[in-house]
């Protein structure tokens, strides 16, 4: 297995620390930029901490200047990858893949996984290529020991579930499903939404890609998810 080369993955961070900070027009106190989303920060200073707005005097160049400070004392990859902001963090997981070993990879990919609101919706990834991160990912640091356990003791076939509303009902063939029926229901109608909707489908134990415990969920092969029906 090729070594993970931290320092190639932790100049990228530094890169990604310099881009530019993008005020929101219409809620001023957010902002986009790969290690914040609130225009007002807490950065250290004799007194203890203290808040600044990095939009306004040299703000910025503090704020980024601080960042690339934490990031030179951060030794590990997912150490790197915790301190990106969750928008940011499949986008920075593209640019460092390469870098990874299978073991590290895996780390990194559980973690933005499981921190992520809307896994599927292919803005970085295609299928195919979430599908080829996943396969190389070794199994025993993707899942932790139950995951592994309940991944390893799944039958031949499996009946997974799927919640959705208007937001992702147009396309099942996707990775996240669950074991648990209520967990979908509850997918399903956490939203005050038009469609509040339950799918099933069947899933062979070969296309199962990964287990992850805190919602049952079913990481699946989307090319290989069968006979998919709306739950009566």
């Amino acid at each position: 297995m090729k070594n993970t080369d931290t320092d190639k993955v932790r100049s990228i961070a530094i890169a990604f620390a310099h881009l530019p900070i993008e005020p929101n027009e219409k809620i001023p106190f957010f902002v986009s930029h790969p290690f914040t989303d609130s225009s007002v920060i807490m950065l250290p200073s004799e007194n203890g901490p203290e808040p600044m707005n990095i939009l306004e005097s040299d703000g910025e160049e503090r704020f980024k200047k601080e960042i690339v400070q934490r990031l030179k004392k951060q030794n590990t990859v997912v150490g790197l990858l915790m301190m990106i902001s969750k928008s940011y963090r499949f986008t920075f997981l593209d640019h460092i893949k390469a870098y990874l070993n299978n073991d590290d990879l895996a780390v990194c990919l559980r973690y933005v996984w499981k921190n992520s609101e809307y896994t599927n919706c292919g803005s970085v990834f295609t299928k195919k290529q979430l599908l080829s991160l996943f396969r190389k990912s070794t199994k025993e640091k993707l899942m932790d020991e139950d995951e592994l356990s309940v991944f390893q003791e799944l039958p031949e076939r499996t009946i997974i579930y799927r919640g959705v509303t208007s937001v992702n009902c147009k396309d099942m063939k996707v990775f996240s499903w669950t074991l648990s029926l209520e967990r979908a229901k509850w997918f399903a109608s956490r939203f005050d939404d038009t469609i509040q909707e339950v799918f099933q489908a069947e899933l062979s134990k070969e296309g199962v890609l990964a287990y992850f415990s805190d919602e049952e969920e079913i990481v699946a092969n989307p090319f290989m998810l069968e006979n998919i029906i709306k739950h009566q």
